[in-house]
């Protein structure tokens, strides 16, 4: 017999609950997917980036130079969040670098983002969590 429920309220233990250990996972797997956007040279969409001008000219990558700016990509979490992003007053970190600046022909740059294949590992995260919390 199968047994289902739907919460409409959330338990107190559920209340209770610290997320803190699957945020930090959550957060070290878009870190690392934001790296792999990097080294793939594409958005979280899977949308290749337009070569920029130095990666063509040099034979390098687009968006890694010196490497300063994707050592600088991190992740922090909390009890219900995770981000990733660069730290705060980070410089050289612009936002027009994500979404580029039509006005100066610099295109967009997408390489923060949920991939699809991370929704699944994010999903199977929680699910994990959830089931050891019931296990208890």
């Amino acid at each position: 017999m199968k047994l289902e429920t739907k919460l409409t309220v959330a338990p107190a233990w559920l209340k209770l609950a610290v997320f803190q250990l699957p945020m930090d996972k959550v957060g070290k797997r878009l870190h690392t997917s934001a790296l792999q956007n990097y080294n793939q040279q594409r958005s979280p969409a899977g949308i290749p980036w337009i070569p920029s001008l130095r990666a063509e000219k040099e034979g390098g990558k687009t968006l890694i130079d010196t490497g300063l700016m994707l050592a600088s990509l991190t992740y922090v979490s909390g009890a219900d969040w995770a981000e990733v992003g660069y730290p705060r007053g980070a410089k050289n970190i612009p936002a027009w670098l994500h979404y580029g600046v039509r006005q100066n022909n610099l295109p967009s740059r997408e390489h923060l983002g949920v991939r699809e294949e991370d929704k699944t590992v994010i999903a199977d995260i929680m699910r994990r969590y959830f089931e050891d919390l019931l296990r208890g």
